[in-house]
């Protein structure tokens, strides 16, 4: 890929998108912001981001978005996928619209952006596509199971394009923060909905499932030290096939890993306070 890289990326709202499409852009990137919030996305071009209005729900529009970048610019070397998601609450009480929606912001979201920006690239034979998965996708907790199930289905994804784009050379990278990273679940589908409802099973510990996704952390240092990394990985180690950074990114997978279920579970089940309940 050219020094001058011309970079997509969705999600551009808030979070993690929008500080690593700072990053980039330091880094010489040309970059185009993607997001659903125009009010918002549209800050970015006073700093040398071009914004583009993207609904990631929308085939047309995620179609129309490559369109316009490489009409205007000749090529697409870097795409990045992140898509707002983090469904929160048991799942014995979610509802089928609830779990058809986070299926279609995590996953379907990513093939409609992949399909059109992965065409310039095969032209190319060059390219990098960026899927933010997360650790929740190898360490699955309670109330985050459709959230968990989700990323890990990002990573399956990730994967198998991976080995599909190989030919062409195009990379493909998962990226797994923790929560901290990337600033907590964006537009969490909180667990109120479910545990308010008159004879919840999970009542007595609302309060423990509404934390989920919530950080005690300083989320903007983490945010900008995790996209500070993942921008020099992006520029000087485009060929990364996983990417994890800090203590959290070692030491989940050996968690999840290594640990015996049974402890585990029994660990997880008391930070979750379902202990409580018989």
């Amino acid at each position: 890929m050219q020094n001058s890289r011309v970079t997509l990326i969705t999600g551009c709202s808030s979070g993690i998108s929008r500080k690593l499409a700072l990053k980039l852009k330091e880094r010489g990137h040309h970059v185009y912001a993607g997001g659903n919030r125009w009010e918002s996305v549209k800050t970015l071009k006073d700093l040398g981001i071009t914004p583009i209005e993207l609904d990631l729900e929308s085939t047309e529009q995620c179609n129309e978005a490559v369109e316009t970048i490489v009409k205007a610019e000749g090529r697409l070397d870097v795409l990045v996928n992140n898509t707002c998601g983090g469904l929160i609450g048991p799942l014995i009480e979610l509802d089928d619209a609830q779990i058809e929606h986070e299926l279609s912001a995590s996953i379907h979201s990513i093939l409609r952006m992949v399909r059109p920006a992965s065409q310039p690239m095969i032209q190319q034979h060059s390219g990098l596509i960026v899927n933010v998965g997360s650790l929740s996708g190898i360490l699955v907790t309670p109330f985050s199971g459709m959230y968990c199930a989700s990323k890990a289905a990002v990573h399956a994804l990730s994967d198998a394009l991976r080995m599909e784009l190989a030919p062409f050379h195009i990379n493909v990278m998962t990226v797994q923060p923790n929560t901290e990273q990337t600033g907590g679940h964006n537009h969490s589908v909180r667990a109120q909905t479910s545990t308010q409802r008159r004879g919840s099973r999970y009542a007595l510990i609302e309060k423990s499932i509404s934390s989920c996704g919530t950080s005690k952390k300083q989320e903007a240092d983490c945010v900008d030290v995790f996209c500070t990394a993942l921008a020099e990985t992006i520029q000087d180690a485009p060929e990364t096939a996983v990417f994890r950074h800090g203590f959290d990114g070692y030491a989940t997978p050996i968690l999840a890993g290594w640990t015996p279920t049974r402890i585990r579970d029994w660990w997880l089940r008391r930070q979750y306070s379902l202990h409580k309940l018989k």
